[in-house]
């Protein structure tokens, strides 16, 4: 149990770093994706996925048919402290967007120094990481995933995943509702989280 603890603290704390650090998201270019990637000083190419997982998209509409009230994000420093509470039309809309992203896929060169893997190839990635000196090796594996983001409310939310694989078996996603405040988007509401190991669709 302390052991779990110490791991979701790590992990809070990455977290934290990031949202603290990361450049401002930008929905129309994903330019933000590249300038984290350029924070790893020591990686010579920036792997992306072509796709989201299905399992990842149905684990995400699973929570949206349970839940309506989304509490605000601890990692939201904005003003407004008030739950995000999606309406049935919402969900509704939500889920169909979802649904259609299943069979949406990213273009190949969308930022230099860039390679677009196949999301059942994501082993040839770490083949070839993999042989790298273990402190290249752990950075330069990031495999990113990310989705085209949903807009409701008049485009002043947005319901958006950031995934980063780091091995087989290791992968830290969030699909979390972003909200547009002083012409930036910022992380708002925890949708559907995973940080551990697991199949995303066990959850």
């Amino acid at each position: 149990m302390i052991f779990k603890k110490n791991i979701a603290l790590i992990l809070f704390l990455i977290i934290s770093y990031k949202s603290f650090s990361q450049a401002p998201i930008n929905f129309q270019t994903m330019s933000h994706v590249h300038e984290e990637w350029k924070g790893l000083r020591h990686c010579d190419t920036l792997y992306y996925a072509n796709k989201i997982q299905p399992e990842v998209i149905d684990a995400t509409i699973k929570q949206l048919r349970s839940k309506k009230v989304y509490p605000v994000s601890d990692l939201y420093m904005g003003a407004n402290k008030a739950p995000l509470i999606v309406t049935v039309a919402e969900q509704t809309y939500l889920i169909a967007e979802l649904k259609k992203l299943k069979s949406f896929e990213w273009p190949s060169g969308m930022f230099p120094n860039s390679k677009l893997i196949n999301i059942d190839s994501t082993k040839s990635v770490f083949l070839i990481t993999n042989k790298l000196p273990k402190s290249q090796s752990d950075e330069c594996s990031i495999i990113y995933t990310f989705s085209k983001p949903i807009y409701f409310r008049n485009g002043s939310i947005a319901l958006y995943l950031d995934q980063e694989q780091y091995s087989n078996i290791s992968t830290q996603l969030t699909y979390n509702f972003y909200y547009k405040e002083n012409k930036e988007w910022v992380e708002y509401a925890d949708c559907y989280i995973n940080m551990g190991k697991e199949d995303p669709g066990d959850n």
